[in-house]
C-alpha cells in the first residue's frame, strides 16, 4: 500500500511538472528565442572582420558555449585569432606603450581602414592606457571606437567597433553578462 501511495506521488509530480511546462512554454521559447538572436548579433559584430571560413566556424562554435563561459570563450576566440594573423583584439600588457600601435594597426587592417595610426615616439611618461586614448581619437575620426573587456587582469583587452553600433553593442553585450566597457578618456580603466 505504501509502495502505491509512493508510486502515485512521484506520478503526480510528473503530471504536475510537465503541465507547467506545457503552461510556460509559451513564455520561455519567446525568451530563449531573444537571448539566441541577441547573442548571435553581438558575435556577428565581433567576428564580422574576420573571412567567412573562420567567422562560421567561431560562431558556431560560441553560439554553443553556455552563459557562464561565454566571455571567457569569446575573448579565447580573439586572442587565438591574434595568434593566426587574423587580429580580432587587442592584448596589451599594461607596460608594452609600443603595443598599442602594432595591434591598433593590425585590427585596423581587418577592419578595412587602409591608414594606419602612427604615434611617433611616446614619451617617457606615456602609458598603455594614454596611448589607447589617442588611438581612440584617430579611430573616431574614422567612425570606429576602442570597447574594452573588464577582466580584472594587468592587460588591455579590447576590440574595435564601428561607432554607429557601439551603444547597441554594449547593451547587448551586457545583457549576455559580458564585462564591456568603452574607452574613458578621463579616467584610467
Amino acid at each position: 500500500m505504501k509502495r502505491n501511495r509512493g508510486k502515485q506521488v512521484k506520478v503526480i509530480k510528473k503530471v504536475f511538472l510537465l503541465l507547467s511546462v506545457i503552461i510556460l512554454s509559451p513564455l520561455l521559447i519567446p525568451m530563449v528565442y531573444v537571448e539566441r538572436r541577441r547573442k548571435k548579433w553581438v558575435l556577428s559584430i565581433l567576428l564580422s572582420p574576420l573571412p567567412e571560413e573562420i567567422r562560421v566556424g567561431r560562431l558556431n562554435s560560441l553560439m554553443n558555449t553556455n552563459a557562464d563561459a561565454l566571455q571567457d570563450g569569446i575573448v579565447s576566440t580573439l586572442v587565438a585569432l591574434n595568434s593566426d594573423e587574423h587580429w580580432g583584439c587587442l592584448n596589451i600588457d599594461w607596460r608594452d606603450v609600443e603595443e598599442v600601435e602594432l595591434q591598433g594597426n593590425a585590427l585596423a587592417d581587418v577592419h578595412g581602414l587602409k591608414e594606419h595610426f602612427i604615434c611617433s615616439e611616446p614619451d617617457e611618461d606615456a602609458s598603455v592606457w594614454s596611448m589607447l586614448v589617442l588611438y581612440d581619437l584617430w579611430l573616431q575620426a574614422r567612425g570606429y571606437e576602442v570597447v574594452l573587456w573588464d577582466i580584472e587582469a594587468d592587460q588591455y583587452m579590447g576590440f574595435i567597433c564601428r561607432a554607429d553600433i557601439l551603444d547597441k553593442l554594449l547593451n547587448e553585450g551586457r545583457k549576455l553578462g559580458l564585462d564591456l566597457v568603452k574607452l574613458d578618456h578621463v579616467n584610467e580603466q
